[in-house]
């Protein structure tokens, strides 16, 4: 028995439904139209300015401040929708609308075993209770998703590369490593904004992901650790994968795939990363100076970037997902972003 994309898991930020990703978006700005040529973009990365704040610290990149259109055009969310199994608008990828984001600061690459390690260790966090995993079945070879206990995941975890990113990682989870990190070093650290997300996700970009509009799904593996022919054999999934192989079935050392022009690794694909956003319906009233979307009724927050697991509706720069606070699944970690002085 196969196994397909775990979507109970996941809730569709406007259908509360199971959010799928897209593949491509006008490379012009305010457009709604695109070819179905793939235009893969071999842009070098600037020469992003890093740094980081101590021994232990996330490797850190500038992200110089612009206006971007967030969101997907209507010719990309129409594309998704033939990419889905499940019925799906996207609408909460909409309405387009333009942002200014100021100069921040964010992680080179989503927060390492290693890194998140040292925080445990440091402050007896209880990074406990149960983790969504792919696991073996106990009546065949085959994988199956399933709630397992800490004491499994954890040890599962402990054999990873110390690269790897860390996962298994609730929202929660990640806000108090930020909460330390901010605390060591005297420094704003944080969780990135939905916002400040897409906009460094994008690259500069208004493709559907940073590496153009690849309508054959075909050029992710060089860019991203995505669901292709090795996690399709390996894992068993069902689900539409990638045409391509990029030798993992599970994550990857950090660092792994080529970078966007903002010279950030994994923006998509590896693992999920969650953002301090509350899940809203879609993009109506939503700020456009940048800032988080929070409110005092939050019960789900937003997830971005897609993972090992994801196919190609899921693996964009203007896909959205989202989890409840709590929820730690074997795919989902985090990166950090740090608020700079004027």
């Amino acid at each position: 028995m196969k196994t397909g994309f775990p979507g109970w898991m996941r809730v569709g930020v406007s259908a509360l439904a199971t959010c799928v990703s897209l593949t491509l978006c006008p490379l012009v700005v305010g457009a709604d139209s695109a070819s179905r040529s793939s235009d893969v973009v071999e842009t070098p990365p600037l020469q992003a300015l890093t740094f980081k704040d101590c021994d232990i610290c996330p490797e850190m990149v500038v992200i110089p401040g612009d206006d971007f259109m967030m969101g997907s055009f209507d010719s990309e969310r129409h594309w998704a929708k033939t990419q889905s199994s499940t019925p799906n608008t996207f609408d909460e990828e909409a309405p387009v609308h333009r942002v200014s984001v100021p100069s921040f600061a964010l992680g080179k690459y989503e927060v390492t075993y290693e890194e998140f390690i040292a925080f445990v260790a440091d402050t007896r966090h209880a990074w406990a209770g149960n983790c969504i995993a792919l696991v073996k079945s106990i009546n065949s070879d085959a994988f199956v998703w399933k709630s397992v206990r800490t004491v499994v995941w954890r040890d599962a975890l402990s054999r990873q590369d110390a690269r790897s990113p860390a996962v298994c990682v609730s929202w929660e989870d990640a806000r108090s490593y930020v909460g330390w990190l901010s605390q060591r070093t005297g420094q704003d650290y944080r969780l990135p904004s939905e916002a400040e997300w897409e906009y460094a996700a994008r690259g500069g970009t208004q493709s559907a992901r940073y590496w153009g509009n690849d309508w054959s799904n075909r050029d992710a593996c060089r860019f991203a650790n995505a669901n292709d022919a090795t996690s399709m054999r390996e894992n068993g999934f069902e689900s539409r994968s990638f045409g391509c192989d990029d030798g993992y079935a599970r994550a990857a050392p950090v660092g792994t795939f080529r970078t966007n022009a903002f010279g950030l690794h994994d923006m998509l694909g590896n693992a999920e990363e969650w953002v301090e956003d509350c899940l809203i319906e879609n993009y109506k009233g939503a700020p456009t100076d940048g800032s988080a979307w929070v409110s005092d009724w939050c019960t789900l927050r937003v997830v971005r970037g897609g993972a090992w697991v994801s196919g190609p509706r899921s693996l964009r720069s203007a896909a959205r997902l989202t989890s409840a606070p709590r929820d730690r699944l074997v795919y989902t970690g985090f990166r950090v972003a740090k608020t700079l002085s004027p």
